[in-house]
């Protein structure tokens, strides 16, 4: 026989064994073969005593491997629900054959019928049987529930005089995992440095460079990688920078710059940081990525802050619109108090503005810091000093609550530096008592939650 057309009818013997092949692994679901497949794919949980609906938004994960089901995203703090409604679903093809329920009391379980409602308190664990009467699998059941306040600020004095010699004026940052406190003495500028997760070892480092006329407030570090630098605004609206916090040099661009805002968060993610500069007379927004060339934008407004605000830049992973640079406090051109926070956002080739509108306490020398996701004012009243929290972008704010307050130890300040770190500290340093002289401290608070 030719080789070809034995060649061909190999060929169609083969498609046929593997036809047949499929046919019969497909034989279970119309034979009416049971499956032998005991896992949970979906689990819901709700409850009509939940008002809030705290549980229909908690995602439970099913933990295959370790046969675990729980809630990553703790539930609020001693949330209470005793009843509730559980949906289970396995293989879309199979109902289970049976699911018991295993109670945390006693050591009790029963068999479930899938639709009775259940104690969210008591539950321990789920066993479910296949549809073949025959496997199953048995996942420990874990509702993550806060014991304590997660929203209590716990705050810890570092140390009492982080600065051995007389100071004037003071600004810390962080930079190159080290807090820089740079500060004024006499008529000499010094620098003190500490590990970022330290803060009360301070060792004083030489500084070169550095004029004792420049605005301690201006002193701005920018960690982003490939354009880590320090820069401070000179007396004359020129401008200083530092590859290292030590060794400054002044920037020669002739250009007068009247206020640098910090880093701006950009759709593009494209590098920028937003400043002020005067041009022909005009005050104008410009982006720069090294304060020596600039690009203009759009005319800065008259109650827009260029002295003496406090600033931060924000952004919303979840939500693509929202990069924002955040001032709060200040001085405008003229020198007047503005008692406004004002988001400015790059959009269209310009800087848009949105204002706050003046608001009913006061923040002139607070501090506006990003933490959990949230906005934060350090306020100065009579009282004390107090925190004022925005949770949606600045619209309103609330003052924070007794579980927020600083310690009965913590001197009345204005002017402090804030700083937030990756583990979730917020750090506070110095600024000025009521009567003006420069407090030595160091302050570091956490929320209670990112320690449970």
């Amino acid at each position: 026989m030719d080789l070809k057309y034995i060649y061909q009818i190999a060929t169609v013997l083969w498609f046929v064994v593997l036809f047949s092949s499929c046919l019969n692994n497909n034989q279970g679901v119309e034979s009416g073969e049971l499956s032998g497949n005991a896992q949970i794919y979906t689990i819901n949980i709700s409850s009509s005593k939940d008002a809030d609906r705290v549980l229909t938004r908690t995602k439970f994960t099913i933990d295959q491997l370790e046969n675990k089901i729980y809630n990553k995203e703790t539930l609020p703090y001693l949330f209470s629900i005793d009843s509730i409604k559980l949906s289970i679903t396995g293989n879309e093809n199979y109902q289970f054959g049976k699911v018991v329920l295993y109670l945390k009391d006693k050591d009790t379980s029963y068999v479930w019928n899938q639709k009775d409602s259940v104690s969210f308190k008591r539950l321990a664990a789920i066993e479910t049987q296949a549809a073949n009467g025959k496997t199953t699998k048995k996942y420990e059941f874990t509702a993550n529930i806060y014991q304590s306040d997660p929203y209590v600020l716990n705050w810890t004095g570092i140390t009492e005089n982080y600065l051995p010699v007389s100071t004037e004026e003071q600004k810390t940052v962080v930079f190159n995992s080290k807090f820089f406190s740079y500060i004024k003495s006499g008529s000499t500028v010094k620098v003190f440095t500490s590990s970022s997760e330290d803060g009360k070892t301070w060792v004083e480092s030489s500084i070169t460079g550095l004029p004792a006329t420049i605005d301690f407030n201006s002193i701005t570090a920018i960690n982003d990688t490939g354009n880590a630098m320090v820069y401070a605004q000179n007396a004359d609206k020129s401008i200083y920078k530092s590859t290292n916090g030590l060794n400054w040099s002044k920037v020669a661009s002739g250009i007068q710059v009247e206020a640098i805002y910090g880093q701006l968060p950009t759709s593009s993610g494209e590098f920028k940081i937003l400043a002020v500069v005067k041009e022909s007379g005009v005050l104008k927004y410009a982006s720069t990525k090294d304060l020596n060339s600039f690009i203009t934008l759009n005319e800065v407004a008259n109650n827009i802050p260029v002295k003496n605000f406090s600033s931060v830049s924000f952004e919303n992973p979840e939500v693509f619109s929202t990069k924002y640079i955040i001032t709060a406090g200040g001085t405008d051109s003229d020198g007047a108090a503005i008692n406004n926070v004002f988001l400015l956002q790059e959009r269209g080739g310009e800087i848009k503005v949105h204002d706050s509108k003046s608001l009913s306490f006061n923040i002139q020398n607070s501090r506006i810091f990003a933490y959990d996701s949230n906005l934060y004012l350090l306020t100065t009243e009579t009282a004390g000093n107090k925190f004022y929290i925005s949770e949606n972008y600045t619209v309103t704010w609330k003052a924070a609550g007794a579980n927020q307050v600083l310690p009965e130890e913590f001197t009345t300040r204005t002017g402090a530096s804030v700083i937030t770190d990756s583990n979730n500290y917020i750090w506070i340093f110095g600024g000025k008592s009521t009567n003006n002289i420069q407090i030595k401290d160091v302050w570091r608070g956490r929320l209670n939650k990112f320690t449970l």
